[in-house]
């Protein structure tokens, strides 16, 4: 199945700007989209094929030789 786009973006906040404005459907990391998400701006689709959340460490190191 193909499918032709009407609109392009290639920044995730443009996607979700344009969910917001009713203009489609777009796919991004929950997070990007608490807020909308609680304030009823925007809607889950496809819940039945969400992948289970994965927990994410960041490790840095500190001190004089740390990377800025």
């Amino acid at each position: 199945m193909h499918i032709n786009p009407r609109l392009l973006v290639n920044t995730n906040q443009a996607a979700i700007n344009a969910c917001k404005q009713d203009l489609g459907i777009c796919r991004v990391i929950s997070y990007e989209v608490e807020n909308e998400l609680r304030a009823g701006q925007l809607q889950t689709l496809l819940t039945e094929y969400q992948l289970r959340p994965l927990p994410v460490h960041i490790v840095y190191r500190e001190g004089p030789n740390a990377s800025s």
